[in-house]
């Protein structure tokens, strides 16, 4: 099996929020994330579900960062970093892990080539390698000309 990640995988979940993300200040993105967003994803696992000390722990790992800046893009970051996580480091690896206890061979790559975001969506300003990025590296040029009627343009 071949199978991979971009650095910021989490752009794409980030997306979602990003009209929420648009209206309000760091301070209320902060406490959106801590009423709303953390809650919602802990309740997608039930044992997680409504402990408060995760909750806290969860915040405290991605977001005080954030209070000792204020900075919106350190907001995004963050956020960007704990959908990454949730949604796809964590998933994969374990994926990854019972593959390989039923005997499977895994060829695994992280891509963290600068790029434009394939979906064109400037709104978090990231340059980073981001969701579907390495569609190009894995189907060649053409395929991603098919697919996004335009060619792949990187940054350097």
């Amino acid at each position: 099996m071949v199978t991979g990640m971009m650095t910021e995988e989490g752009v794409l979940m980030g997306y979602f929020l990003k009209e929420e993300l648009r209206l309000i200040t760091v301070k209320e993105g902060l406490e959106y994330m801590r009423t709303f967003v953390i809650p919602a994803i802990l309740r997608q696992k039930p044992e997680m579900s409504g402990i408060k000390a995760l909750e806290r722990l969860v915040h405290h790992e991605y977001l005080t960062p954030t209070l000792t800046s204020l900075h919106r893009s350190r907001l995004y970051d963050e956020i960007i970093n704990l959908f990454n996580d949730v949604y796809f480091a964590d998933p994969l690896e374990e994926q990854m892990r019972l593959m390989s206890d039923a005997g499977a061979t895994i060829y695994f790559y992280v891509n963290d080539y600068p790029s434009r975001d394939i979906f064109g969506n400037d709104f978090l300003n990231r340059t980073a390698a981001s969701h579907g990025s390495d569609l190009l590296y894995l189907f060649g040029p053409e395929m991603y000309r098919k697919f996004f009627s335009q060619d792949f343009q990187t940054f350097r």
